[in-house]
């Protein structure tokens, strides 16, 4: 009998041990997942940021070349009236060479309109893009927790076992399910 007390011993010990092992790796589990989760909202940051400096430096490579292009037009219109009044031509021709630069300007300041909504619409689809692979890198699979229930369970079916397995035959649990007792 002894050696089926030490047997159920055990069995008991390993329940235990199963248990504990069961709820570490359940805690580990839970760790890795948080800091894969901060490792991916760093990535997400660093990203965004990158996305931000670029649509910054895009934004102000087109507003200087759209400051250079009024500057320049203001120049071409001012050099134009000067050559003008210093030649002493007036009428029609000045006109139409005046707002011919005058258009040529407003044709410039168009395009780069133009540009900084293109850059404003990449940029948006460049946010929109990384929102969704972060969202669809998140691993959300359930992190399973041992059962004491299930454990004691277990504990109980191996002790029984135990238990039968020193009965004389004719007495164990399994002969008298089978006889229908």
């Amino acid at each position: 009998m002894s050696l089926m007390y030490m047997q159920m011993g055990m069995s008991a010990l390993g329940a235990v041990s199963n248990y504990s092992a069961a709820s570490h790796e359940s805690k580990m589990q839970k760790i890795s997942r948080d800091y894969q989760k901060a490792v991916s909202d760093i990535s997400f940051r660093m990203q965004s940021n990158a996305i931000t400096e670029n649509d910054i430096e895009q934004r102000d490579a087109v507003t200087r070349a759209s400051a250079a292009l009024q500057i320049t037009s203001l120049q071409d219109k001012a050099s134009a009236e000067a050559g003008a009044a210093a030649a002493g031509v007036r009428g029609g021709s000045i006109d139409t060479t005046l707002r011919g630069i005058m258009r040529s300007g407003l044709q410039a300041k168009h395009a780069m309109r133009k540009k900084i909504e293109a850059i404003s619409k990449a940029t948006a689809r460049e946010r929109s893009n990384l929102r969704f692979s972060k969202v669809a890198g998140t691993d959300v699979s359930p992190i399973g927790k041992p059962s004491v229930a299930s454990s004691l369970l277990g504990l109980g079916a191996s002790m029984l076992d135990i238990w039968d397995s020193h009965q004389p035959e004719g007495k164990k649990i399994t002969d008298r399910m089978a006889r229908g007792e």
